[in-house]
């Protein structure tokens, strides 16, 4: 062998073995400190072990028997004391004195004295509680930082509001393979904001930062993850936006009778089911009694309140003919004629008169859903399908909401597809069958448009949909 190649060999072979002799003293140090750690502990429960009691030690000493016959023949507990002192406990103790009645006097009294006028906000916010219970308040400072406060409760009477401060949590994702199993755990756990909160500092709403109610935000759909940490993954919406989203405060008459048990019980009713206000408030007009005036004033009356109900009854048809209209013209444009839709799966879009008197707007969202058909929602439940899928308007636009339903039943139509040409009722999806599908081009398109966490958040949940079961 060359002398080069063997100086090269050798002081390969010398830093191997030094090598291995560090390795083998850091092994030596490491079981040395196992083992300084394993003493320490069985000292530690040699300490603290304890013999079981025994009963020989449960025996009064000379001492405690000389203890207990001196308490059991002490003047303390003969009858007349007992009498003594059960006749001293039947009258109440004697007045304090002056001196201390003077100090307590001297003590100040703490004073909830709020010099704040009420936001205007308040109110509402009070009396809408249970639809802030999962939201906070967003502020922003002159830096353009925000400072979030989440609602942990309010007072309707007295006016008060107390908030829970949030501190925004750095978001941190652990690394993973990205493949189409990975999608939907991702996609289910995944929050754009995640707050820690500080439930030992109470803010009340007079504590809260100056702002408008144009300048402050809402932040919804907060969810609890568990260690003081909350989580949201929707958008920040104005807070003028999310009160005009509350249902109408009911308001009091002063001098007003007090409605009767029926009259409550008709309350109820039209605040659950609005459609039959116009049915039911007509029965429940007071009517003037027959005869209680003259002929010409009880025709008159009659007259006039025929009118004003024929009135009430036409302006109601025509609002409700109005929204009626306007949800067709929009279903027209964006769900089409109901025959070039698939088969077994439909797009629908819903609203009415109720959701107009609620939003302003005569349809809120659009659906993709199964009809109504036994074989079909068997075959759902079977494969862990949900048999609805609702995309609001208020989050993704008209456009992008109705895409997203059709593009919900072409997939659900794709799967239930496969099934039946298959002819077996208990088909077991392939991985095959779940990479042979594919979008819809419009679909895609308006896919790689979608911004912020919600929107991205349903994509990845309609991309991992996929049907339930072995071989999947």
């Amino acid at each position: 062998m060359p002398s080069t190649m063997k100086r090269k060999y050798e002081a390969r072979a010398a830093l191997e073995r030094s090598a291995s002799s560090h390795r083998l003293a850091e092994s030596i140090e490491e079981s040395q400190a196992k083992a300084q750690v394993l003493q320490s502990r069985l000292a530690e429960q040699k300490l603290q072990f304890r013999s079981p009691l025994l009963l020989s030690e449960c025996k009064l000493s000379a001492a405690d028997e000389a203890l207990w016959d001196a308490k059991l023949t002490s003047d303390a507990f003969v009858e007349t004391h007992l009498q003594r002192l059960r006749a001293d406990a039947k009258v109440a103790p004697p007045i304090i004195g002056q001196c201390l009645q003077e100090a307590l006097a001297a003590v100040p009294l703490w004073e909830n004295a709020i010099t704040k006028a009420r936001p205007s906000w308040l109110s509402p916010l009070c009396w809408g509680r249970d639809f802030f219970s999962k939201s906070a308040l967003v502020f922003y400072d002159e830096d353009g930082n925000k400072n979030v406060y989440k609602l942990l409760y309010a007072t309707q009477s007295p006016l008060a509001a107390y908030f829970s401060s949030l501190e925004p949590e750095d978001i941190c994702l652990p690394m993973a393979p990205a493949g189409f199993h990975s999608w939907g755990p991702a996609a289910e756990t995944y929050m754009d904001r995640v707050f820690r909160v500080d439930y030992m500092n109470v803010v009340p709403w007079h504590a809260l930062p100056d702002a408008r109610e144009c300048e402050i935000g809402v932040l919804q759909q907060l969810a609890y993850k568990g260690g003081g940490v909350v989580a949201s993954a929707a958008d920040t919406v104005p807070l003028q936006t999310f009160l005009s989203w509350l249902p109408p405060k009911a308001t009091k008459t002063h001098g007003a009778a007090k409605p009767s048990s029926s009259s409550a019980d008709l309350q109820g009713i039209l605040s659950k089911h609005p459609g039959l206000t116009k049915f039911l408030t007509k029965r429940s007009d007071p009517r003037p009694e027959p005869g209680k005036g003259t002929p010409d004033e009880d025709a008159a009356g009659s007259t006039e309140q025929i009118d004003d109900e024929q009135a009430d009854a036409k302006a109601e048809d025509d609002e409700a003919d109005s929204v009626f209209a306007e949800l067709e013209r929009q279903r027209q444009q964006w769900v089409g004629p109901d025959l070039a839709q698939p088969e077994e799966f439909k797009v629908k879009l819903s609203g009415g008169a109720y959701t107009k008197s609620q939003t302003g707007l005569a349809c809120d969202r659009f659906q993709g859903t199964a009809r109504s058909q036994p074989e079909l929602e068997a075959w759902c439940r079977q494969y862990g399908f949900a048999k609805t899928a609702s995309y609001q308007i208020s989050v993704f636009g008209p456009k992008v909401a109705s895409v997203f339903a059709q593009a919900w039943c072409h997939k659900m139509q794709y799967f239930r597809d496969i099934c039946l040409t298959s002819g077996d009722p208990a088909y077991k999806y392939t991985t095959a069958d779940l990479q042979a599908y594919t979008e819809p081009e419009e679909f895609a398109l308006m896919a790689a448009t979608l911004r912020g966490g919600q929107q991205l958040s349903r994509l990845q949940q309609f991309r991992a949909l996929k049907p339930r079961g072995s071989g999947v």
